[in-house]
């Protein structure tokens, strides 16, 4: 089973930019689409897409929405997005409804089967917070949804990383409840992978005996300093997304440069 992570594509109107996201310096629309495009010349076919959170480019508006549905509808497989810190759910909600993912009301949580993996998407979004949050409730449905996966290999997706990094940066901003969930986790060794976003930056840790990993961003990257006075600044990297691999109940994971695709 193949599976294509895109994360915070901050995604402006078609043709727009806003000066608050990058400084005006990046069209994440076209980024988008040239992620998309991407991904669909990708051998083998991947099985699905998720894309873990931070859609909209600011604060959920409607034709951030708009101009993300757009671009991701042209994808050549189905697709699971899930809320960010820059997402609001009543947009997320009206925009995706097509793809039948959310109840009426409440987060924006769901499981979905594709070949040999239960796929788990959790709602970390806090409304008006950087920080996410994983509620009893949200923790104690997940743990039901692994159950009755059985045997079946689970991958977990979020978009604020439940775990502890170790970056002053990054500390701040987490979903809090995470232990809740790595103690849930722990449970199921059938668990390959909790995936997340958020941090514009690959990182990698062990969670609950699963793998944990945080995606690089569809945008600019962050800099990573470890020191506690760290003055968030973005690099000169430029987009990427990632591959999942599941094979034998096991996850491996390729980082794939966008740049690199269009060489």
């Amino acid at each position: 089973m193949l599976c294509v992570q895109i994360s915070d594509p901050h995604v402006n109107p078609i043709g727009e930019r806003y000066p608050k996201l990058y400084g005006g310096l990046v069209d994440t629309a076209d980024v988008l689409q040239r992620t998309v495009r991407a991904v669909n010349a990708l051998v083998p076919r991947p099985d699905v897409v998720i894309v873990t959170g931070d859609v909209a480019a600011l604060e959920g508006m409607p034709a951030d929405y708009e101009a993300a549905r757009a671009i991701l509808d042209g994808l050549a497989m189905p697709y699971l997005p899930i809320p960010g810190n820059h997402d609001r759910r009543v947009g997320m909600r009206a925009a995706f409804r097509h793809l039948d993912l959310f109840g009426a009301d409440g987060p924006l949580c769901y499981r979905r089967r594709f070949a040999d993996v239960d796929l788990i998407g959790l709602d970390s979004l806090a409304e008006g917070a950087d920080f996410g949050s994983l509620a009893r409730d949200q923790l104690d449905w997940a743990e039901a949804e692994i159950e009755a996966a059985g045997d079946r290999p689970v991958v977990i997706f979020l978009h604020h990383p439940p775990f502890v990094t170790g970056w002053p940066f990054a500390e701040p901003i987490r979903a809090f409840g995470g232990e809740q969930l790595e103690a849930i986790v722990f449970q199921f060794p059938n668990v390959a992978g909790v995936l997340c976003g958020h941090l514009h930056r690959t990182i990698v840790r062990r969670f609950g005996g699963a793998v944990g990993f945080a995606a690089p961003a569809a945008g600019r990257q962050n800099s990573v300093e470890l020191r506690p006075d760290f003055k968030r600044r973005w690099t000169d990297e430029g987009p990427a997304f990632v591959q999942h691999l599941l094979h034998a109940g096991e996850l491996t994971s390729f980082v794939v440069p966008l740049e690199a695709t269009e060489t």
